[in-house]
């Protein structure tokens, strides 16, 4: 099981490469003479996303949704089907802009997707850190179990 230190750690490096990207996006009329920069940029933001998500596929979900806690497992499910959808479709997204060809002709369009991308990134990170993670907090931890201080 990954531990919690990890995933917000990963979220850092997302909101850290997704802030880039965004000062890359400044201007509209900038967005073809930085196609290249931002190309590359998705591309890494795509590689971080891809990877945090792997590890929610193959440890976290299943981890809750095993919990004894009907009430973690039952959160956690709905997390998992509320949420699930934003992977596609940011994968459709980073396909969709993999060359820098791709969002010379998209212009302002792939501006407009690329911030309402990342705005729901953004928002998809904030609800895991305050609703996910205190999930896995208290599947690792539950009520009355003594534990060493920190995540597992």
């Amino acid at each position: 099981m990954s531990n919690l230190y990890r995933l917000k750690r990963q979220h850092a490096e997302i909101r850290k490469a997704v802030a880039s990207a965004m000062l890359t996006l400044e201007g509209i009329a900038v967005v073809a003479s930085k196609a290249s920069d931002l190309a590359t940029q998705l591309e890494e933001i795509a590689g971080l996303v891809n990877s945090h998500l792997r590890i929610e596929d193959s440890e976290i979900y299943p981890f809750l949704l095993q919990s004894r806690d009907t009430d973690v497992s039952h959160a956690a499910e709905l997390f998992r089907t509320q949420m699930g959808g934003l992977a596609q479709d940011f994968a459709v997204f980073a396909r969709k802009y993999a060359y820098p060809g791709s969002i010379t002709a998209a212009g302002a369009a792939f501006s407009e997707e690329a911030r309402t991308m990342f705005s729901k990134l953004r928002e998809r990170m904030q609800r895991e850190e305050s609703d996910l993670y205190p999930l896995m907090a208290r599947a690792l931890h539950p009520a009355g179990r003594v534990h060493a201080g920190h995540d597992s």
